[in-house]
């Protein structure tokens, strides 16, 4: 009888053991997909992975945070928390003994934050999800990856190391690159070339600029703007960023029409006689029709005709 309970017993460890594993292995994985190191947790398996724990598995480190409403001081935060999660990955390559996560709380359904027992006047904050399965500790909120490693290292035991910044994303670089090459065609020397000195490249150039400047504006009023019609009762649906993004551009181009328009025609109308009243009636008739598409185009925000 003992030795069939031993036999059990053994077997239970084992499976319990084996499905541990399993879990820190995905959380590896995922965690080697994210950006820096830090997992992303927006799935509600993967938060009940995290809450449901034996009390055997690695700690957490967990960040939340709501881009929506991020002051310059938040988002320094986020920084030098990705810049310690960076920094462990890459002095401890391997090692599962914690993991970085972040959630965005705007994009999170209460029910997730209440299993957190995070409420708004907590964010942005940092969670620590001790191994020993025990309960949820609110971080004391640090501002540089330094403090964040010494408050660790108190916690867990475990040091973080040399802090190390993570490398810029591709936007960044991107935004680099653009603002290189405009600095260097507005150098003296670039300025004296004979494409430079063509009209139109200027003209296609701040028609370009306009376009994306209305689309920025645009991006920024859906995201941050609460999405709702006052007269219409209903909400805006929230969609990614990327759809938010064509829609800034779609809009900026509706924009583009009329002003293109209506500079063309205080440009060249003291300059042509009569006969071209036609065509300054087609170009305001067509910036009617950009105005009233622009007027009508509830879709792009309410999915709805």
């Amino acid at each position: 009888m003992c030795a069939a309970s031993f036999v059990f017993l053994m077997a239970t460890i084992a499976s319990a053991g084996a499905l541990l594993d399993d879990h820190v292995r995905e959380l590896a994985s995922l965690r080697a997909a994210s950006s820096y190191g830090v997992i992303e947790l927006q799935d509600s398996s993967l938060e009940s992975l995290i809450l449901e724990r034996s009390g055997l598995g690695p700690g957490f480190y967990i960040l939340f945070f709501d881009s929506s409403a991020a002051s310059g001081r938040d988002e320094f935060f986020q920084s030098e928390f990705s810049s310690l999660a960076y920094s462990f990955l890459k002095n401890h390559a391997g090692s599962t003994s914690i993991f970085f996560a972040s959630m965005q709380a705007s994009k999170s359904p209460p029910v997730a934050l209440h299993r957190f027992n995070v409420t708004g006047f907590h964010i942005p904050c940092v969670l620590y999800l001790p191994p020993s399965g025990g309960g949820i500790e609110v971080l004391p909120r640090s501002s540089t990856a330094q403090q964040l490693a010494l408050t660790i290292r108190s916690k867990s035991g475990i040091e973080i190391g040399e802090i190390f910044s993570p490398p810029l994303s591709t936007g960044k670089r991107i935004a680099l690159a653009c603002t290189a090459v405009i600095l260097a065609c507005l150098s003296p020397a670039a300025l004296k070339a004979p494409f430079l000195q063509d009209p139109k490249i200027w003209c296609g150039a701040a028609i370009t600029l306009y376009i994306f400047v209305i689309s920025g504006g645009i991006f920024s009023i859906l995201y941050q703007v609460p999405l709702i019609h006052p007269r219409s009762g209903h909400a805006f649906h929230r969609e990614p960023d990327g759809q938010f993004g064509a829609e800034g551009i779609l809009v900026a181009s509706l924009y583009a029409v009329p002003s293109v328009a209506i500079s063309v025609i205080v440009h060249w109308l003291p300059r042509f006689p009569s006969r071209v009243m036609p065509a300054l009636a087609i170009m305001g008739v067509a910036s009617c029709c950009a105005l009233g598409c622009l007027s009508r185009l509830h879709e792009w925000k309410t999915r709805r005709s």
